[in-house]
């Protein structure tokens, strides 16, 4: 659950897909593939996971020229979050979409930051549980009022209404029940033993594989994945995508963040996120500008 060692504040980043003109709900349904619907949702879900549903959608519909979600266009959108699903692209928790691979939530700052929403229920439990912890991690304890003002500042709320107030207690009792947060006296406290003995837990004694040659070339891709960031080279992948199959594009990785690669994909001139793990191959590599 809480790695406080992984923690920093970022700024929301929001995701840019551009926008067509769709005509009407009508040709959405009837002309615009799942695949292409999912490719979308991916896209979003990468970028701003965890992400509250009902955003996903509206940031999907968008790029179509949606400014909202009618029940024609929620259908299609609800059949590529399957197709998602089921390819182990995102996850489902609760109201909630999150990258495939990612247990601890980012924590962001939306102050300043057009285009999402404010509603403090866009926001999941686990990054307001983390955000609280982050705040704890700097503190010696804290009273509950104390903790959700400070825990609001760094989410970007300057101004504490009684909504926000009561999605946090709730974000926050749950952190309490798991034991990451506790009580002393009139004060709350980060547990820091619950939290290493968490980290412990995750260590795993795994079995080589018979043949670990697909082991050692995911190595090495990342390895050169890695490379090309620090030294800004393009790198030249085949990629598999289980919506589009295989492809052979051009890419500027720009971060690696767990299991994904941020990168500029040539092919359709706009920033992509990528599995390493469907990057089958690297043909070549050379410097860019």
């Amino acid at each position: 659950m809480p790695n406080l060692l992984s923690k920093q504040v970022a700024s929301y980043e929001i995701t840019t897909i551009g926008t067509i003109n769709s005509r009407d709900s009508l040709y959405f349904y009837n002309a615009i593939t799942i695949t292409e619907i999912a490719e979308k949702l991916e896209l979003v879900v990468n970028t701003e996971g965890p992400i509250h549903k009902d955003e996903a959608f509206r940031r999907a519909a968008r790029f179509w020229g949606f400014n909202s979600v009618g029940r024609r266009i929620k259908e299609k959108l609800e059949k590529a979050v399957s197709k998602l699903k089921r390819f182990e692209d995102i996850k489902v928790k609760d109201k909630f979409y999150w990258p495939y691979t990612m247990e601890v939530p980012k924590i962001r700052n939306r102050e300043g930051v057009e285009g999402i929403s404010k509603k403090i229920t866009s926001i999941c439990h686990e990054e307001i549980g983390e955000a609280s912890l982050f705040v704890l991690s700097m503190e010696y304890g804290i009273p509950e009022p104390d903790l959700i003002v400070q825990t609001a500042k760094v989410l970007g709320y300057r101004r504490v209404t009684e909504e926000i107030s009561e999605h946090m207690a709730k974000s926050i009792n749950k952190y309490k029940i798991s034991g990451h947060i506790i009580n002393k006296g009139d004060k709350l406290l980060f547990n820091q033993e619950k939290t290493y003995e968490k980290k412990n837990e995750q260590v795993e004694v795994v079995e080589p594989p018979a043949d670990a040659s697909e082991v050692i070339e995911e190595f090495c891709i990342e390895k050169v994945i890695r490379e090309a960031i620090n030294k800004k080279r393009s790198i030249s992948i085949e990629y598999n995508s289980p919506l589009k199959g295989k492809s052979t594009r051009t890419i500027e990785p720009l971060k690696l963040d767990g299991k994904y690669v941020r990168a500029y994909c040539h092919l359709v001139d706009a920033n992509r996120t990528f599995r390493i793990d469907r990057i089958k191959r690297i043909e070549q590599y050379y410097f860019y500008s």
